[in-house]
C-alpha cells in the first residue's frame, strides 16, 4: 500500500527534494553572475542554461500531471467503491453490541418494543455482519463425499436475511412455519455452493456435515442459496459463506429503520434501550459508516495525493512564471522586430504560448506512463476494481495546459502589447 512508512517517507522526500531544487538552482545561478557584467547590463545565458531552466519546468509538470493523474484515478476508485451494488442494502442499518447477558435476557422485550413502532422496519441478531474486521470459519464436508471445505459462517436468526435484503436466488429463507429450520438449517451464497461443487439448483436439500470432534459430525440441511454478497473489503474475492440458524448464540444487533426522522428513531431506540436494559451503555454505530472504515486508508490516499498534487502544481506554476518572465525578456528585440514586421499582438501572444504549450505535451507524454503503471499497480490491491480509462489523463493534460496557459499569460500579454520602439531600444 501506498500509505506504508516507506512509501509516505518517499513521498515526504519527494517534495523536499523538489523544494531544494526548486531553491538550489536560482541560487546557484544568481552567484555565477560577473557582477562587472551584470553592471554593464550584460548576461549569462546559454543554450545549456536554456535547456537545463526548461527541463526543470518539464520536471515539474511530470510530478505534478502524474499526481493529477493518481488523484483522479483513486477518486474514480472511491466511487466505484460507495456505488458498488455489494449484494445487500447498506443504508438506514443501526448496529448495537449485544454481548452481555442483560441484553440476552431481554432481547425478546426489546424486539417486540421496537418492532411494534412504525419507524422500525426490521430487527435482526446475528453472530456476525457484513463489513466487520474479522470473520470465523469452519471445517464442513459433503455427506456425499470425504471433501473437506473451510467455510466462513455467520450465525444468525429468521429475520436476518430480509433485515440485510440479501437476495434468495433458490431455496427460500430461514422460517418458524418449518419446525425442522431450528435443528440444523444453513443458506449458502453462490460462491459456497461453488466451492462444494454444486450449481445453486443443485445445493438446495443437500447435507453437510461439520466436524465437532474426532469422527464426529453435525449435520446441516441446505435450505435455500443467496447471491454473493460483500461481507469483506472490495480489496477481497467473495469467499464461500453460509449462514446459519442460530438464534440463541449472538452479540449483535441489526435495525433496519424507516428513512427521515434519523435522529429521532435514534432517540427513540436509545430511550427504550435505557428502559429494558438499565445501567447498559448505549453504543450504536451505522452499518454504512462501518463499510466506509474498511476504505479509511484510501481515503488518507486520496487526500495526501491530493495536498501534494496542488503543491506540486503551485510550485511548477511559481517556475513557469519565472521562466516565462525571463523568456520574454530575453526575447525583447525579438518581438519588436517582428511587430515592425507586421505581426499583430494576437501572432506574438500565440509565438510565446505555443513554446510552453510544447513543453506541457511533452511532459505529458512522461507522466502518462509513469502514472498508469504506478496507478495500475495500486488497483492490483483490489479484488473489484474501476477501469482506469482514458478520461483522467485527457483531464489531466488539459488542466496542465489550461494552468500553464494561465501562468504564462501575463507576460506574454505584456509582452505582445509592449511597443515596439521600446523593444528596440531595450538593451
Amino acid at each position: 500500500m501506498l500509505l506504508h512508512l516507506d512509501n509516505v517517507a518517499i513521498l515526504v522526500g519527494i517534495a523536499l527534494a523538489a523544494g531544494l531544487l526548486a531553491g538550489l538552482y536560482p541560487a546557484l545561478y544568481l552567484t555565477r553572475f560577473d557582477p562587472a557584467k551584470v553592471l554593464k547590463g550584460g548576461a549569462q545565458s546559454g543554450t545549456g542554461k536554456s535547456i537545463f531552466r526548461r527541463s526543470m519546468a518539464i520536471i515539474q509538470f511530470v510530478i505534478s500531471i502524474t499526481l493529477i493523474i493518481g488523484t483522479l484515478i483513486i477518486f474514480k476508485q472511491m466511487d466505484y467503491v460507495q456505488n458498488k451494488s455489494l449484494g445487500f442494502d447498506k443504508e438506514n442499518v443501526i448496529i448495537l453490541p449485544a454481548d452481555s447477558n442483560q441484553v440476552h435476557q431481554n432481547l425478546q422485550a426489546f424486539r417486540n418494543t421496537l418492532t411494534g413502532d412504525t419507524r422500525i422496519k426490521s430487527f435482526a441478531v446475528s453472530s456476525n455482519i457484513p463489513g466487520s474486521a474479522m470473520f470465523s470459519d469452519m471445517a464442513y464436508k459433503r455427506a456425499d463425499t470425504d471433501d473437506v471445505f473451510s467455510l466462513i459462517f455467520m450465525e444468525t436468526d429468521y429475520e436476518f436475511v430480509d433485515t440485510y435484503g440479501f437476495s434468495v436466488i433458490q431455496g427460500r429463507r430461514f422460517s418458524k412455519e418449518f419446525g425442522t429450520d431450528i435443528e440444523g438449517a444453513i443458506m449458502i451464497n453462490t460462491a459456497a455452493a461453488r466451492e462444494i461443487g454444486y450449481t445453486p439448483e443443485e445445493a438446495v436439500g443437500k447435507k453437510l456435515l461439520r466436524f465437532v470432534e474426532v469422527n464426529e459430525f453435525k449435520e446441516y440441511t441446505i435450505i435455500g442459496v443467496v447471491e454473493d454478497f460483500h461481507f469483506k473489503s472490495l480489496h477481497r474475492i467473495i469467499e464461500p459463506c453460509l449462514l446459519v440458524l442460530n438464534p440463541e448464540d449472538f452479540d449483535t444487533i441489526s435495525i433496519r429503520i424507516m428513512p427521515g426522522d434519523v435522529r429521532g428513531t435514534i432517540g427513540f431506540i436509545q430511550q427504550k434501550w435505557g428502559e429494558i436494559f438499565p445501567g447498559e451503555q448505549f453504543e450504536y454505530s451505522f452499518l454504512d459508516s462501518r463499510i466506509d472504515l474498511l476504505y479509511k486508508s484510501e481515503g488518507r490516499m486520496r487526500n495526501i495525493f491530493l495536498i501534494f498534487a496542488i503543491l506540486s502544481i503551485s510550485v511548477a506554476c511559481l517556475g513557469l512564471f519565472g521562466l516565462a518572465t525571463f523568456t520574454a525578456e530575453e526575447r525583447t528585440k525579438e518581438i519588436g522586430v517582428r511587430k515592425v514586421l507586421g505581426a499583430s499582438a494576437a501572432n506574438i501572444l500565440l509565438l510565446l504560448s505555443k513554446e510552453f504549450s510544447k513543453w506541457v505535451l511533452f511532459a505529458n507524454l512522461v507522466a502518462w506512463p509513469v502514472a498508469y503503471l504506478m496507478m495500475n499497480r495500486w488497483l492490483q490491491n483490489f479484488a473489484y476494481q474501476t477501469n482506469i480509462g482514458l478520461w483522467p489523463f485527457l483531464l489531466s493534460a488539459l488542466l496542465a495546459l489550461i494552468i500553464a496557459l494561465f501562468t504564462v499569460s501575463y507576460q506574454s500579454v505584456r509582452a505582445a502589447f509592449t511597443d515596439p520602439v521600446d523593444c528596440l531600444r531595450y538593451e
